[in-house]
């Protein structure tokens, strides 16, 4: 119990401290799936996406999402090629 509530307070402190990092920030794994964000990410770069910003979700997913609505300039008229 001790060992779970030690985990539990470092984790917060790491979310802590990347919440208060003024500028975006998100960790993804060696598989390009989110393993988290601070809110700042969140809402600069995908404020409508949010809810599609949970763990687990993948890089190819968020971006195809972001290029899907205009987002991304560089991916206009070549989606498909830029997201690849």
């Amino acid at each position: 119990e001790k060992n779970l509530r030690e985990v539990a307070e470092a984790r917060q402190r790491l979310i802590d401290a990347i919440e208060s990092i003024s500028e975006g920030f998100a960790l993804y794994d060696g598989e390009d799936r989110l393993i988290l964000s601070n809110s700042r990410y969140r809402e600069l770069l995908y404020s409508d996406l949010a809810i599609e910003l949970t763990p687990g979700t993948t890089f190819e997913h968020i971006i195809r999402r972001s290029a899907e609505r205009g987002y991304i300039r560089d991916a206009e008229g070549r989606f498909e090629e830029w997201v690849a």
